[in-house]
């Protein structure tokens, strides 16, 4: 049977291979010990030693003191919730992650480490990353290093949700994400963009850091003839992909401004 910590539930009943578990937060209450993923899992391979499991796909909705995922066949991890010190200590077969830190519950942004070597400790397989804006800056906290994560090098699809580009450390965290890694072929940034400085900028940095670029979608819900000057504008900024095309999509149009 699988052995869960105090406040976990499984919610889909006995799972078949690939054992999918998704597992929620039944209280408020911070659960104040290590979760250690090698911990969870479903029921052991016959033909191997106890301790490895077919756990594929992680979920969880919890607050934790300190969360390090220990999981050798772990393929996709999924988190809601607070911790004051993330680890991916072993996944070698990790190849997705998204995180979803708690805004309001930043933690101590004093950390012994950086927070990027931790984080991305060992998930060499990961190929899409999923971050909030609060992920952001929890993860630049205790500085950045020199050399980036090796975690990084063969990640394709980056995503970003509500992310502020005039939050500095948001800012100076995605910057640091993206040039760190070197075959990201998609990009994807829900955020508010208004043509203002520190957003040209951020563009100009996307445009001079991604070698294999094809395409810039805008999306633009509000405000459309502001897009279509700042888009004009971008079409100026020197870039290192050539070929890069640049696609305007009006989705709104706000009725102040025809």
């Amino acid at each position: 049977m699988t052995t869960l910590p105090p406040g976990f539930r499984p919610i889909s009943g006995n799972p078949k291979p690939p054992f999918i578990f998704f597992f929620f937060r039944q209280n408020a209450t911070k659960y104040p010990a290590v979760l250690l993923l090698s911990h969870i899992g479903a029921q052991p391979m016959k033909q191997k030693s106890e301790d490895q499991y077919l756990v594929k796909r992680l979920e969880v909705q919890m607050d934790f003191d300190i969360l390090e995922i220990d999981a050798a066949n772990l393929k996709w991890f999924e988190f809601y919730g607070t911790s004051k010190s993330i680890c991916f200590k072993n996944a070698p077969m990790l190849r997705n992650v998204n995180m979803y830190l708690d805004p309001q519950v930043l933690t101590d942004p004093s950390p012994v480490c950086s927070n990027v070597t931790k984080f991305f400790h060992y998930m060499p397989s990961l190929q899409e990353l999923e971050l909030c804006g609060s992920t952001l800056e929890y993860l630049i906290m205790g500085g950045i290093p020199e050399s980036p994560p090796t975690a990084l090098n063969n990640v394709k699809f980056h995503c970003i949700l509500d992310m502020c580009l005039r939050n500095v450390k948001e800012f100076s965290s995605v910057v640091y994400l993206i040039t760190s890694c070197p075959k990201l072929q998609e990009l994807r940034i829900e955020c508010g963009f208004t043509g203002f400085e520190m957003d040209m900028e951020f563009m100009k940095i996307i445009l001079a850091s991604a070698p294999v670029l094809e395409e810039i979608v805008w999306n633009m819900t509000h405000y459309i003839h502001r897009g279509t000057k700042m888009m004009d504008e971008m079409k100026q900024f020197s870039r290192v992909s050539p070929d890069v095309r640049f696609i305007f999509e009006e989705a709104y149009a706000d009725p102040e401004f025809p």
